[in-house]
C-alpha cells in the first residue's frame, strides 16, 4: 500500500513526493487540449493545470475541485517513485489535514475521497492509473509536524508552545505543554484565524496600485517581498511592499496575541506554512524574542501525515 501524504491547500496542493503545484484547475470539458502538458483525463473530461489558484473553499469537498487535484498529487508522486512505468495500479491510503477548527469535516473527507474503496480509473500524461483508495486519514494542521524530531526536542524544552502555521486563507494556531521530557497538545487552545498569506497579497496588490500605478498579480508580489525584484520595479514599490507586509504581520501577531495571552519571549513559537517563509523578516521584527523557529520546508503538514498515518498501518499490522 502506497502512504501518500497530501497537504490541500488554498494557494498550493503539497507532497513530500514532488514539488508544490498550484491549485489552478482547467476544465477542457470532453475536448482533448491541444496543448496537453500537465493534462489528466477522469470520466470522459479533460483537465489540466495553470498557475492560478481556485476561490477559496472552506469546504473542499463541495465540488470535485479537490478530488481532481489530489489524483494529480498522486499520480505525481507514483511516478516519481516509480518512473517509467507505463501503467499503474496501486492500493493508496492518503494521509490529509484540516484546520483545527474544521476538524468537522472529517468525515466527509474520508467519503469524498476515498469513493468508498472504489477503483478509480484516470489518465494522466497519457499514462493509465488504476488508483484504489483503501484509507483516509485526516489530522490537524499544525499537530502533524511534532511527528518530526528536530521538533520534538525543542517543544520539550519549554513549558509551553505554540505551532502557528500560516497558509492561504487561514492561519491556525496550536499549543503545546511540556513535562520534563514529554510534550501533549493542549487541547484546550486550538484557533483558526480566517488570515492567511492571500489576503497580505491582495493588499500589497492594492497599495501598488494605489501609490505606485502598478498591476500586478500574486506572484509578482510575492517575487517582490521575496526579493526577486526581476521586474525591475522601482524602490518605492519595493518599500511599500515590504511596509505593509511588516503592518500585516504586526496586525496578525496582534490577533493571535491577545487569544494565546502568553509572553512571547517566555513560550517558544514554531513559525510553520508558505505564509511564514513569505513573512519571516516581518514576522521577526514584530516579535520582540529570539525564541523562534521557521520550518521552511512546506511540505511539513504532509511528511507529519506520512508519518503518523504509516504508525497507524503498522500498528493495525497492514503494512
Amino acid at each position: 500500500m502506497e502512504i501518500i501524504g497530501v497537504d490541500t491547500g488554498n494557494k498550493a496542493m503539497k507532497t513530500p513526493g514532488c514539488e508544490p503545484f498550484p491549485t489552478g484547475l482547467v476544465r477542457h470539458g470532453t475536448t482533448e487540449p491541444a496543448i496537453k502538458g500537465e493534462t489528466m483525463c477522469y470520466m470522459g473530461k479533460y483537465y489540466s493545470l495553470n498557475d492560478s489558484r481556485t476561490p477559496y473553499q472552506q469546504d473542499k469537498t463541495k465540488d470535485d475541485t479537490y478530488f481532481l487535484l489530489t489524483l494529480i498529487a498522486v499520480a505525481k508522486n507514483l511516478m516519481k517513485k516509480y518512473p517509467n512505468q507505463k501503467f499503474y495500479k496501486y492500493d493508496v491510503c492518503l494521509a490529509m489535514g484540516l484546520p483545527p477548527q474544521h476538524m468537522s469535516l472529517k468525515a466527509k473527507y474520508d467519503e469524498y475521497f476515498g469513493k468508498n474503496g472504489k477503483l478509480i480509473n484516470f489518465m494522466y500524461k497519457d499514462i493509465p492509473f488504476e488508483i484504489t483508495v483503501k484509507h483516509v486519514f485526516v489530522y490537524p494542521q499544525g499537530f502533524s509536524i511534532t511527528a518530526a524530531g528536530e521538533i520534538q526536542k525543542e517543544i520539550k524544552r519549554y513549558p509551553r508552545s505554540y505551532v502557528v502555521d500560516i497558509g492561504g486563507y487561514t492561519t491556525d494556531v496550536i499549543r503545546f505543554s511540556g513535562r520534563g521530557n514529554t510534550y501533549a497538545p493542549d487541547l484546550s487552545f486550538c484557533e483558526s484565524y480566517d488570515r492567511g498569506v492571500i489576503e497580505l497579497l491582495s493588499t500589497v496588490e492594492s497599495e501598488l496600485r494605489v501609490h505606485c500605478s502598478l498591476s500586478v498579480d500574486d506572484y509578482m508580489a510575492e517575487a517582490i517581498l521575496a526579493g526577486n525584484n526581476n521586474m525591475l520595479v522601482d524602490e518605492n514599490a519595493v518599500k511599500i511592499a515590504k511596509e505593509t507586509a511588516d503592518n500585516y504581520a504586526t496586525a496578525l501577531i496582534r490577533t493571535i496575541s491577545e487569544k494565546i495571552k502568553d509572553d512571547f519571549k517566555t513560550s517558544y513559537f514554531i513559525f510553520m506554512g508558505g505564509g511564514s517563509a513569505m513573512m519571516r523578516e516581518s514576522i521577526e521584527r514584530a516579535i520582540d524574542t529570539k525564541n523562534l523557529f521557521f520550518l521552511t520546508d512546506v511540505t511539513a503538514n504532509a511528511k507529519g501525515y506520512e508519518i503518523m498515518a504509516r504508525a497507524k498501518l503498522t500498528m493495525n499490522g497492514e503494512i
